[in-house]
């Protein structure tokens, strides 16, 4: 099973901060950010997914594509297993 060790990390396309991408089992997209003026902590810039303790995250077609904010990574596992 995925867990977010799985997820796959890049620099945002638009904010100072970071991206991560996660296709579960289902076929659903998660998207996984953190950096200024994102809802995650610190809401700061950073290099890593190390810099942060929680994200942002989007799982398309789900909860009307409402983001769950300040989401720490067992939450994330959390999600992952839900909608896996």
């Amino acid at each position: 099973m995925q867990t977010f060790k799985n997820i796959y990390w890049k620099k945002h396309k638009i904010c100072e901060g970071i991206q991560g991408n996660l296709i579960l089992d289902s076929g659903l997209e998660m998207s996984i950010v953190a950096g200024e003026n994102l809802y995650c902590t610190p809401r700061t810039s950073g290099k890593s997914y190390k810099d942060f303790v929680s994200y942002e995250v989007l799982i398309w077609s789900v909860n009307d594509n409402e983001p769950f904010a300040y989401q720490s990574k067992n939450d994330i596992n959390k999600l992952i297993k839900k909608y896996n």
